[in-house]
């Protein structure tokens, strides 16, 4: 549970972009908190709709300069 959200933490600490498949619920409410969770997916989700992952990061991608922008802003806090 614990290696999940440290890499996370991590992750926006280094203003990382994020894509996370996740199984546990404290990384849902991190993500949540760091309003990510478009980003979040369980595999519930990720069953009904295998494309899913693309999708976001394509969206992701698509917008870069404002992606980068955002993971700046969320390290931030």
């Amino acid at each position: 549970m614990e290696l999940e959200l440290h890499s996370l933490i991590i992750e926006t600490d280094t203003q990382t972009p994020i894509i996370i498949v996740s199984y546990q619920t404290i990384v849902n409410d991190f993500m949540n908190l760091v309003e990510l969770c478009e980003y979040c997916f369980s595999m519930d989700t990720m069953a009904q709709d295998e494309t899913i992952i693309t999708q976001a990061f394509s969206k992701m991608s698509s917008d870069w300069r404002n992606t980068v922008n955002y993971a700046k802003k969320v390290s931030n806090h």
